[in-house]
Formats: structure tokens, C-alpha cells, sequence
């Protein structure tokens, strides 16, 4: 079984475990025994891409909806996040959420 038989859902929730381990770490310390382990984790945190807001993901979707200027690419790869167009998004599925919660079920 080579790296691409993994499912991307299993490959995430190793780098959620990678993630999981170093932070508890970084928290609690550790003994001796475990510093190559936990020097060999750091190193795969190092390089595993930063999650990304799923809110931010739909902010960029909507932005590039509407805007024709830039192709949807440069979107979705985050080149215009701190711009207008996506942080309006941002805001608003945020205050959609947190009104969403204030609701009575």
C-alpha cells in the first residue's frame, strides 16, 4: 500500500493526530523518552498546510461569484483574503451563524 491508497479522509485525521500530539506537548511537556518523537512530529507539523476556515472557503466562493476580474483560481487559493469582497463574506456567514444560534429550537 503506497501513500495514494490512503483516503484522503484517513491521510486528515493523521495530520489531526500529528496536529493533536505536538499540541498536547507544547502544553504538558514531556519526558526525555519522547523528545525524538516529539522533535519527529514538529517536523510533519512544520509541513502540513495550516486548516483553513470552512467559512473562508464559502467567503471565496461567493466573492468569485461575483467578481470577473480575477479567474476563480486565484480565489480559492486565497490570493484576495484580506480584501473587501472576501471579508465582507466572511462577516456576514459569520453573523448568519451566530444569529442562527440565538434561535429557539
Amino acid at each position: 500500500m503506497g501513500a495514494k491508497d490512503i483516503s484522503p479522509e484517513v491521510v486528515e485525521r493523521m495530520a489531526a493526530l500529528v496536529r493533536d500530539l505536538h499540541a498536547d506537548h507544547v502544553k504538558h511537556g514531556a519526558h526525555d523518552y519522547v523528545q525524538d518523537f516529539v522533535a519527529r512530529t514538529a517536523a510533519i507539523v512544520a509541513e502540513l498546510p495550516k486548516p483553513v476556515d470552512p467559512d473562508l472557503i464559502e467567503a471565496r466562493r461567493m466573492a468569485a461569484d461575483l467578481n470577473q476580474g480575477s479567474t476563480r483560481t486565484e480565489w480559492m487559493a486565497g490570493r484576495w483574503d484580506a480584501g473587501p469582497a472576501v471579508q465582507w463574506h466572511l462577516a456576514g456567514i459569520k453573523r448568519g451563524r451566530e444569529l442562527a444560534q440565538d434561535q429557539p429550537s
